[in-house]
């Protein structure tokens, strides 16, 4: 279980009142300073960047229930002795000098809010290939490619995750412009955050004359055909078995059927998530082009919420 894993006070940095400085401070870390070298950072070389970033910020942004020293030393000392308590840092000698690193599992927690923090969107076409190419490999080579065939799984849930994550991210969005009482400022988040960081990355993607989604029928054909193939699912489960990925072949079949299963109801269900992203937007270009209509009116008072 993921919460086994992780150190106990984990999250109480990102929960605390300086969360944000907590939040600022770890990303920081995790690109500038230790997310590219292969080797742990030296203790010495780690104070000195925390003390370069906290020094770009005010005092009561960086303290807890008690301030933190005011003298840069200090600061520094217990702002690292706050990530070390809480399981983020690790920190170990090697050949007798103090050396920091991230705790494991922290880094890969690290990994992923730092994607979030970015904004990065993911590239449907990319997606649905990796699922494609994968399937396409471990049924033409069952017996040296069967991993193949875990990957498409994983690829297609998690290219799945990010459509519904694509509508639920918009309906938050339009949430936001329907409660921003400044038209001008809620004319700012519908062109910057809803139509350039979602519309034009992402939803207009699946709406081009060569959108990645020509490839789903060719998704659903494969694992289709699998699925009915008892040859290949043996082929498969055989070469799981003999590679120590299962403890027999029953449980190997069995997998094998999960995954293909799997894939094909994702992409024979695409649609209903779909819907639910034409409907956002729909309900979006509507509102925001009445209150275009409108704006000049003076008993305009926003955006319409029907």
């Amino acid at each position: 279980m993921l919460f086994a894993q992780l150190p106990d006070d984990l999250f109480r940095p990102l929960a605390s009142p300086s969360r944000a400085f907590n939040a600022a401070l770890l990303l920081h870390l995790h690109r500038k300073v230790m997310g590219t070298s292969p080797d742990p950072v030296r203790k010495a070389e780690l104070l000195a960047a925390i003390g370069d970033f906290s020094a770009e910020w005010a005092l009561d942004q960086q303290s807890d229930d008690e301030p933190v020293p005011i003298d840069p030393i200090e600061r520094r000392s217990a702002l690292f002795r706050r990530f070390l308590e809480t399981g983020w840092l690790i920190e170990r000698r090697e050949r007798y000098v103090p050396v920091v690193d991230f705790d494991p599992e922290a880094r890969l927690l690290l990994e992923e809010l730092s994607r979030m923090e970015r904004g990065e969107t993911r590239s449907y076409g990319a997606a649905i290939l990796d699922v494609l190419g994968s399937l396409e490999s471990a049924i033409a080579n069952p017996a040296d490619r069967s991993e193949a065939l875990g990957n498409a799984a994983r690829a297609a849930q998690a290219f799945l995750g990010h459509v519904r994550g694509l509508a639920g991210a918009m309906r938050k969005i339009e949430e936001r412009i329907l409660h921003e009482e400044d038209m001008r400022a809620a004319f700012r988040l519908y062109f910057e955050d809803f139509v350039e960081r979602h519309l034009i990355s992402d939803y207009r993607t699946l709406n081009t004359r060569y959108n990645p989604f020509r490839f789903r029928s060719a998704i659903v054909r494969e694992a289709g055909r699998a699925l009915r193939d008892p040859l290949l699912i043996r082929a498969l489960a055989e070469a799981i078995l003999r590679e120590g990925r299962a403890a027999e072949l029953r449980t190997a079949e069995r997998g094998v059927r999960a995954d293909l299963t799997q894939i094909l109801s994702i992409f024979e269900g695409l649609d209903r998530h779909l819907d639910a992203v034409d409907d956002v937007v729909a309900r979006m270009e509507r509102r925001i082009a009445a209150a275009v209509r409108y704006m000049d009116r003076p008993d305009s008072a926003g955006i319409e919420r029907t």
